[in-house]
């Protein structure tokens, strides 16, 4: 099993430019159902350059190898100040081993 990890960048309302991330957190959940489903992960976050907007989300390859076969559910929460907002979300399909 091996580590997930993907680099992402942020930018203003459709507007092109990046977000200063100066200041922010990034928090991020996994769940098998996307409203309701138990939490089957935590995601991890590295800031890569805060004032362009970049960072990488991840997981360990301990934490990856738990995931349950199965559709999942995540979203990443930007909170800026006093304000959170969705920026990601999405659907996982994990599938169980195909060559041993």
């Amino acid at each position: 099993v091996v580590a997930f990890k993907t680099g992402m960048r942020l930018y203003k309302d459709g507007s092109g430019n990046a977000v200063n991330l100066t200041g922010s957190g990034l928090y991020g959940k996994i769940r098998q159902g996307s409203l309701t489903g138990s939490v089957v992960a935590n995601l991890s976050f590295a800031m890569t350059d805060l004032l362009n907007g970049k960072f990488k989300m991840f997981l360990s390859a301990s934490a990856t190898a738990l995931l349950p076969t199965d559709k999942l559910f995540f979203d990443v929460e930007l909170e800026k100040g006093v304000s959170v907002s969705r920026i990601v979300e999405g659907e996982i399909t994990i599938r169980g081993e195909v060559t041993y």
